[in-house]
């Protein structure tokens, strides 16, 4: 049985940047509603 490395022997970075669904999520909503509250109409 192979045993897996223990969590906090791997290594933090994955080598590219990754960012979860749910927290870029969060961001473009927070980004959408600060822009709606910025412009007085849409057209």
């Amino acid at each position: 049985m192979k045993l897996l490395p223990n969590v906090l022997d791997r290594p933090l970075s994955k080598g590219k940047q990754e960012v979860s669904l749910s927290a870029f999520s969060f961001l473009f909503s927070e980004l959408v509603q600060y822009s709606q509250t910025q412009v007085d109409n849409i057209a």
